[in-house]
C-alpha cells in the first residue's frame, strides 16, 4: 500500500483581537498563498493542510467566520485515523520561541502512531552562522523588490528573547540594498523612536516600510499602519515621508519557494 502523507502548515494568530474580525481573513488569505503553491508543488502527493494551537482564536475563526480550522492536537488525532505513516509539520514563525516548543509537545504525543513526524525549522535559525546565509538570502529577496527609498524595517521583536536576529538581518539588507537601513521592533529595545532619531539625524526625508512579518496580523494593521497613533503617523509627524512595502514575508514569491524547498528536502531526507 502507498504510504498516506500530509504538509500541515502551523500559523499564529494569538495576536489578532475579537474586534479586529477583518485582519483574521486577510490572515487567512494570505496563508492560503502558501497553501495553494504547496498544492500546485506536490500536485496530489501529499495533502497539504493548516492547524494553529491557539484554542480560543480556532473558536474565534468558528463564531465570526464560520471557518472550521483543526488544532494542531486534532489535526495530528484525525490523520493517524485516516492512515496517513508521514506528516511534516512547517511553522510560521521568523525564528524559535516558546511557540516551536508548544508544537514539539504536541508532536511527541503522536510519534509512536506514525512512521515519520518531522516538525521543520523556522523561517530564521537561532545559529548565528547559519543566520547570517539565510540573512544574506532573504536581503537579496527584500532588496531586488526595494524602491529608491531608504529602508525602515519593522519586525515584532521580544521583551524576553534576543533580538540579535533582527541586526544580523538588517545588516544584511544594509550590505545588499547599498541604502540607509534603519531598524524597528514592537517589542524589545529597538524601538520607533530610536529609528526616528536615527533618520532625523541622517535627514532622511523619505522610506520604506519593509515587513520582518511572515503574515500580516493585528500589529501591521493597527500598530504600524491605521490607528491615530500609528507608526506611520508618527513618521508623518516627522516629516518622514513613507510609503509601504510588502506587508508581510510570505507576499515575496521566491520566499515561499524556500519554504518548499525546505520542505522536499526533509522529504527526500
Amino acid at each position: 500500500l502507498m504510504e498516506k502523507s500530509a504538509v500541515c502548515l502551523h500559523g499564529n494568530l494569538l495576536y489578532i483581537r475579537e474586534h479586529y474580525p477583518e485582519v483574521t481573513t486577510w490572515f487567512l488569505e494570505k496563508l492560503s498563498v502558501l497553501e495553494q503553491d504547496l498544492n500546485e508543488y506536490f500536485d496530489g502527493e501529499y495533502t497539504v493542510l493548516k492547524a494553529f494551537t491557539s484554542n480560543k482564536i480556532i473558536e474565534l475563526l468558528k463564531e465570526r467566520h464560520d471557518y472550521i480550522i483543526p488544532h494542531l492536537s486534532k489535526a495530528l488525532f484525525n490523520l493517524v485515523n485516516q492512515g496517513y505513516e508521514e506528516v511534516i509539520i512547517q511553522p510560521l514563525h521568523i525564528m524559535s520561541t516558546s511557540d516551536i516548543k508548544r508544537i514539539e509537545e504536541v508532536v511527541d504525543e503522536y510519534k509512536y502512531s506514525m512512521k515519520r513526524i518531522v516538525v521543520c525549522k523556522t523561517l530564521f535559525s537561532n545559529e548565528e552562522e547559519v543566520l547570517i546565509k539565510e540573512s544574506k538570502e532573504i536581503a537579496n529577496i527584500i532588496c531586488d523588490d526595494s524602491e529608491k527609498s531608504d529602508i525602515l524595517l519593522v519586525g515584532h521583536g521580544s521583551k524576553k528573547n534576543s533580538n540579535k536576529i533582527y541586526d544580523i538581518i538588517a545588516e544584511s539588507v544594509r550590505e545588499k540594498c547599498n541604502k540607509r537601513v534603519y531598524l524597528a521592533t514592537l517589542e524589545g529595545e529597538k524601538t520607533l523612536d530610536l529609528a526616528i532619531e536615527e533618520i532625523l539625524k541622517d535627514d532622511t526625508k523619505k522610506i520604506v516600510l519593509k515587513s520582518l512579518f511572515i503574515i500580516p496580523g493585528k500589529h501591521v494593521i493597527d500598530d504600524i499602519l491605521n490607528s491615530n497613533d500609528s507608526w506611520s503617523e508618527k513618521l508623518k509627524s516627522k516629516g518622514i515621508e513613507i510609503t509601504i512595502g510588502k506587508k508581510s514575508l510570505l507576499q515575496y514569491e521566491k520566499i515561499r519557494e524556500m519554504y518548499i524547498k525546505r520542505i522536499n528536502k526533509i522529504i527526500e531526507s
